[in-house]
């Protein structure tokens, strides 16, 4: 008996060709398809618990007759528990430093920088176990803050600035390319004026940060302190004269990946630069002219926030 042979040649090719087209072009779809407009929020969750490593690293100079270089280095890791949530949508969470290492150095400019100090000698050691709580709303405004992380250190100002913090999402629905701006004015100890800063957000794109699908948030953010008289804390004593003022400058960049369908903060990454100039003018000795003595910094900071 006879068996008729069918080729497959014509239709076979065609079968799996077709099948890794129509992946392609599903697959190109999802990926360069318009993102609907999204709203960046944070997603509290009573019991949710957040533990973050956060990097700090400083550079700086001193200008002068004797140029000065300094450096300094903090790691640490932060734990936030959400405690319970508002019908608003707020959240109070209890923070707390569960590790903190840190290091610093000095020396004249050029030269090697020597590095001293850990953990048990940091001045941020009574930081660690310590707990803070404070209440946060959807966007991510600071709206109250409870509790001295250093305990009977905490600089009044400490407070205030966390009351000034704006969240650095919008109020609106955006999308890839949108741009907002936030402005803010924070205080320092001692200064009348305020340091004016200056974000400006752009949502740059969503992507990939290991299993999580995050929208790129770019920020380039402005500082700027005018010349102002700046008083020690805590005040003169009496009959002491002093005339110090203070002008600083600077501007940065920051990278953030949220992952918007959690809520939460993934990795943050950026950079500031800063310049200052600081006037001394000493009370003259008998028979002598008031002394004028000028410094002008330079420092930059460099910093990485990743959710563990």
């Amino acid at each position: 008996m006879r068996v008729k042979r069918f080729s497959l040649r014509v239709f076979c090719p065609c079968l799996p060709a077709g099948m890794v087209l129509s992946c392609v072009l599903g697959l190109s779809s999802f990926l360069y398809a318009e993102e609907a407009p999204v709203i960046l929020e944070y997603h509290y969750t009573p019991g949710q618990v957040l533990h973050y490593r956060h990097e700090v690293s400083m550079r700086g100079n001193l200008e002068g007759e004797v140029p000065q270089s300094f450096s300094s280095k903090v790691s640490s890791r932060i734990t936030m528990e959400v405690k319970e949530v508002g019908e608003d949508g707020s959240a109070r969470m209890d923070v707390r430093y569960d590790t903190l290492e840190f290091s610093q150095g000095t020396g004249q400019e050029g030269e090697e920088s020597g590095t001293a100090g850990a953990t048990q000698d940091s001045p941020f050691k009574d930081l660690i176990g310590k707990t803070m709580s404070v209440r946060l709303t959807r966007d991510g405004k600071m709206l109250e803050v409870e509790g001295e992380p250093v305990a009977g250190q905490m600089d009044p100002s400490f407070k205030q600035i966390f009351g000034q913090m704006e969240g650095i999402f919008p109020d609106h629905p955006v999308q890839v390319g949108d741009s907002w701006t936030r402005e803010l004015q924070l205080p320092i100890a001692g200064i009348a004026q305020r340091v004016k800063a200056s974000f400006q957000n752009k949502l740059e794109s969503f992507e990939m940060v290991g299993q999580r699908k995050c929208a790129k948030i770019k920020s380039t953010l402005s500082l700027s302190l005018p010349e102002g008289a700046f008083t020690p804390p805590g005040g003169l004593a009496e009959g002491e004269t002093i005339d110090v003022s203070v002008k600083m400058e600077g501007q940065g960049e920051v990278i953030q990946y949220f992952d918007v369908s959690e809520g939460v903060v993934v990795k943050t990454e950026g950079s500031t630069l800063a310049h200052s100039t600081q006037s001394l003018t000493l009370p003259p000795a008998e028979g002598t002219a008031p002394q004028t003595i000028q410094t002008v910094s330079n420092m930059e900071m460099t910093f990485k926030t990743e959710l563990e």
